[in-house]
């Protein structure tokens, strides 16, 4: 069973809760970033969301929202890999930088069903 299931063109929100040792990790004034690519050996991603693409309200939580749009969900059914990563130290907050947090996930498209 794939990590994360999403219907072709339609869009989904996906959230994320980032934990260490079992407990909620406070992830405000990180840098997130959301990629999905066909095979973990692909350089090219088809899905690519930044930082200002999050919902990080409840970030203090562990929490993190991003959305898939009907577009960025306009690809073929079937399985792709999805990374999440989360800077806890962005340089630009005057941090050494680096990716403190990464994850790769499964990610199932499933086919819509389109009725006449």
């Amino acid at each position: 069973m794939a990590d994360i299931s999403v219907k072709q063109k339609e869009e989904k929100t996906v959230t994320f809760t980032i934990t260490q040792n079992s407990q909620a990790l406070d992830v405000s004034g990180g840098e997130y970033k959301f990629a999905v690519k066909q095979s973990k050996d692909d350089a090219a991603y088809l899905i690519e969301k930044d930082h200002s693409d999050f919902d990080d309200t409840n970030a203090s939580s562990g929490i993190l929202r991003v959305t898939l749009t009907e577009n960025d969900l306009d690809m073929d059914p079937g399985e792709y890999v999805a990374e999440l990563k989360v800077d806890l130290n962005p340089s630009s907050s005057g941090g050494s930088g680096g990716i403190d947090k990464s994850a790769d996930l499964s990610m199932e498209v499933l086919q819509a069903v389109i009725t006449d």
